[in-house]
């Protein structure tokens, strides 16, 4: 999983996230469920107060993520959150 990220020009850009799922993930509902666990994964952060920078989001998925259950995926997503503030400072 990879993350791309543009930060907002302005303060009231808020966040936006997209997802690429492909094909070589799986089928149509393989790659839905890992679309609605990264959705409810990064929503739970912004809950959480983690320190989301506001802008644009693009979160790549790769075959194999498909195995992984949604608390690795929070976890996973939550460190490249992590490392993308932290490099934007």
């Amino acid at each position: 999983m990879s993350v791309v990220f543009s930060p907002s020009e302005s303060f009231s850009g808020g966040i936006r996230v997209a997802f690429a799922v492909g094909r070589s993930v799986g089928g149509a509902v393989v790659r839905n469920r890992i679309k609605r666990r990264l959705r409810e994964a990064f929503s739970q952060m912004i809950i959480k107060n983690k320190l989301v920078p506001n802008g644009d989001y693009l979160i790549r998925v790769f075959p194999g993520v498909n195995n992984k259950s949604f608390t690795c995926l929070a976890e996973n997503l939550e460190k490249i959150i992590e490392d993308l503030r932290k490099d934007n400072d």
